[in-house]
């Protein structure tokens, strides 16, 4: 069994997912902190020259995969509890909520909306797009991901690439990467209906095929389209995608119990907002000059701060969902 909570056939609570989910989070919190700082070498940085990818260049994909998982366990749930209606508006609610979260952000530390279309803004945008998609058989979805990602493509070919690498300070696309993200949340939400259905055996082939089409396919092509970040190239899209496919299957191999994943998994964004909110916060008084030992100890004060929020939301019980 998938998980030991299931609603009306529909797992409520998957534990090698959270534990995923809290990973990806412990990562994205772990690369954000890092990027403030000289010492920090390049390869625990995003990668800023075309052909290259870096650690933290996986992080955002693994969790937009991660997204697209859970939106298969939630979705057929909030059908069967509200109806079509009441479900799809809540969803919409959830997105555009992101979207505003990540603009306040953006404006509070005064930063040009347009050039800054950071993380929340794409996790919303990306959600919006994938919606009305949910509503199809998931042996089409990566038809429809395919699509998407090829509107984005043909897009950014008609001269947004070049305005992407120059001006987009958020590196994901800007407004019109949320089709792009919109593909890796499809492509998560296939694997996800192996999880609903509580099929062990069908996760695992779904997560091998995306991972070596992925992984595959993206080196293959990269020889004529190098893999990148900013713009986000299509290599770049297979390749992390396929990538977030194998950590998953990884997870749901080795049944991990680790309890900082756990709890940051149960609240992902909230836990993934109030770093943003406590490192803005730190950075304005620590040099990004610093030394190692600062590196360490800011590591270890956010993380400190952030397990403690989640610890305490776990253990009431309290699990924060937009």
């Amino acid at each position: 069994m998938l998980t030991s909570r299931p609603t009306r056939g529909i797992p409520e609570r998957v534990e090698f997912l959270d534990q995923f989910r809290g990973f990806t989070v412990s990562m994205m919190i772990f690369v954000n902190i890092l990027s403030g700082f000289v010492i920090v070498p390049a390869w625990l940085k995003h990668a800023t020259t075309m052909g290259r990818v870096t650690l933290p260049d996986f992080v955002i994909p693994t969790f937009l995969f991660i997204i697209g998982v859970a939106f298969e366990l939630s979705f057929p749930r909030g059908l069967a509890a509200h109806g079509p209606a009441r479900t799809v508006w809540r969803f919409i609610r959830r997105s555009l909520l992101l979207v505003a979260f990540g603009i306040l952000g953006s404006i509070l530390l005064k930063h040009n909306i347009a050039l800054e279309w950071g993380v929340l803004e794409t996790l919303g945008m990306a959600g919006l797009v994938a919606l009305p998609f949910m509503f199809l058989r998931p042996r089409w979805r990566p038809v429809i991901a395919v699509l998407l990602v090829a509107l984005y493509e043909l897009i950014s070919r008609l001269g947004l690439r070049a305005w992407l690498l120059t001006s987009d300070a958020g590196h994901l696309g800007g407004i019109p990467g949320g089709l792009a993200w919109a593909g890796v949340v499809l492509i998560g939400s296939l694997a996800g209906s192996f999880i609903r259905n509580q099929d062990v055996r069908g996760l695992r082939v779904c997560c091998t095929v995306i991972a070596v089409a992925g992984i595959g396919t993206g080196l293959l092509l990269s020889r004529w389209l190098p893999v990148y970040k900013p713009p986000v190239t299509i290599t770049y899209l297979l390749l992390t995608t396929g990538v977030a496919a194998a950590l998953l299957l990884v997870f749901s191999l080795l049944k991990l119990r680790f309890l900082l994943f756990k709890v940051f998994g149960v609240n992902a964004l909230a836990i993934f907002m109030l770093h943003g909110i406590i490192l803005v916060t730190v950075m304005q008084r620590v040099p990004a000059a610093s030394s190692w030992p600062v590196v360490v100890l800011v590591l270890a004060g956010v993380y400190g701060l952030c397990g403690l929020v989640a610890g305490i939301l776990y253990r009431l019980r309290v699990f924060i969902r937009l």
